[in-house]
């Protein structure tokens, strides 16, 4: 049982799992040409349910979140890293 109250699907652009299922990280934007990435996890044993740990500033553009994303998310930045050089 997911819980997506923290950012809405229909704000969000982008989601990336962590490989271990427990952690994602959501580009999304509440206004047209407005960004932000956030990153939730996931805290419950029993059943799948995500609690917000940070959100970002803004962005002017999807690729600028995703770089400040791969500087700031170790996570992020080496399974990115990994897979932009296995060519996915």
């Amino acid at each position: 049982m997911g819980s997506d109250i923290l950012i809405p699907a229909e704000q969000r652009v982008k989601v990336v799992e962590r490989a271990d299922g427990l952690a994602r990280l959501i580009i999304f934007s509440k206004r047209p040409g407005v960004y932000q990435f956030g990153v939730e996890t996931d805290w419950n044993d029993d059943w799948h349910v995500w609690k917000e740990m940070s959100v970002s500033g803004f962005y002017g553009s999807v690729q600028e979140a995703e770089h400040d994303a791969e500087r700031e998310v170790p996570w992020f930045r080496d399974q990115h890293t990994s897979q932009s050089y296995l060519g996915h």
